[in-house]
């Protein structure tokens, strides 16, 4: 299954199919609108992206190692987080609003690099997300499909339950086996982003300097 149709399809809740890719959208559209409207804030005070920041990346001697291991703390300490929370009654309502909130703060991003460097900050921001980005989203819809649809089973429908016996440790591999692929793109993802990306940007910074 492509990345735009995990996007797209989404999860079921309450009989009807919650796709991501309306949501991660529309977040990213207000983040973008909420810092066209606090400039004054966000960007002329704001430390998000300042000349400060951009010397700092382009300058300083990154410790890849330990870069690399901040990164699979962050990431990994999410995708707990989310495999708990889909555990409760809660389940549902994080993995449809994860979506959206994702995209509000790309947008916070994407919109203070537009406005402090123009289409530079496009090309910021596109050489900082890139290529881990193309594992983390597909991760990302993933996870949060069957987080969605474990907690469904669960609460809502009533499928997976201790006393079901082979059901539910078959329905609990399932999750599990889906859980280390996402894990495994998770990890590349986090090699790209320690290993290749971030020298990709401070080789960008160095040349617009």
């Amino acid at each position: 299954m492509s990345l735009w149709s995990l996007m797209l399809e989404g999860m079921k809740m309450r009989g009807r199919r919650i796709s991501f890719l309306p949501l991660f959208v529309v977040g990213l559209f207000i983040g973008i609108v909420i810092v066209y409207f606090g400039k004054s804030t966000i960007v002329n005070n704001g430390g998000l992206l300042d000349d400060e920041t951009y010397v700092w990346i382009r300058d300083c001697r990154i410790d890849k190692g330990a870069f690399f291991a901040y990164l699979l703390f962050r990431r990994f300490r999410l995708v707990f987080i989310l495999i708990l929370l889909s555990t409760t009654y809660l389940g549902m309502i994080v993995c449809v609003i994860f979506p959206f909130v994702f995209g509000v703060s790309y947008g916070l991003l994407l919109g203070t690099a537009v406005f402090r460097y123009g289409f530079q900050g496009v090309l910021l921001c596109l050489t900082g997300c890139f290529p881990q980005l193309l594992l983390y989203l597909p991760a990302l819809a993933f996870l949060l499909r069957h987080c969605g649809n474990l907690c469904r089973k669960i609460y809502y429908q009533k499928e997976i339950r201790v006393e079901k016996g082979f059901l539910f440790h078959t329905e609990m591999t399932a999750f599990l086996i889906r859980i280390l692929l996402v894990c495994l793109m998770i990890l590349i993802g986090c090699v790209l982003e320690g290993y290749v990306s971030v020298s990709l940007l401070q080789n960008l910074l160095i040349l617009y300097s």
